[in-house]
């Protein structure tokens, strides 16, 4: 199992369940590993929607760098540990970008979501991130929506644009 503890990387080798979720609140990311090239000019610290939070994550952690993680609350079925949000992996030449969140509906429509799946792929493809940090991106009080995505979906909150704050959850 592998989580963050004073501001470093754990491994814990104890038997147990792997992989638990509380329910669906905002929580707020941190970045890890501000110099990593998908990281680059991002804040340290910003909102995430309503989602599951997944924590226990288990595996063998070889070549792996945690670039970001999450509070897991105790008070919402939570570890009280940091758990990986952003992860990335050396594979023998090859390089992996694993993205363990959970399974709200309007995901992919986040903005910080969406960036980082395009820069993931680009470090994944070259090795670097040419993209600027989008206008718009996440605060560690606020939400943010790629609106024109969101707009695809008809279902997606009837056209109505929120904004989530920490205040507010």
């Amino acid at each position: 199992m592998w989580y963050y503890k004073d501001g470093k990387l754990v491994s814990d080798p104890s038997p147990g369940n792997a992989g638990s979720h509380g329910a669906r609140l905002p929580f707020q990311v941190t970045t890890r590993e501000p110099q990593h090239p998908i990281m680059k000019g991002l804040p340290p610290v910003w909102m995430h929607a309503s989602d599951e939070l997944y924590a226990t994550l288990r595996g063998p952690g070889e070549n792996m760098t945690v670039l970001a993680t999450a509070h897991s609350d105790p008070k919402n079925k939570g570890t009280d540990h940091d758990e990986p949000m952003l992860i990335v992996v050396k594979y023998g030449k090859g390089r992996v970008f694993p993205h363990p969140h959970g399974t709200r509906r309007n995901r992919p429509k986040l903005r910080w979501v969406y960036d980082h799946i395009q820069r993931g792929t680009e470090w994944a493809a070259t090795g670097k991130v040419t993209q600027k940090v989008p206008a718009g991106f996440p605060t560690p009080d606020t939400v943010s929506y790629r609106v024109d995505i969101a707009a695809t979906d008809p279902v997606f909150l009837n056209g109505t644009t929120v904004v989530y704050t920490r205040a507010g959850h």
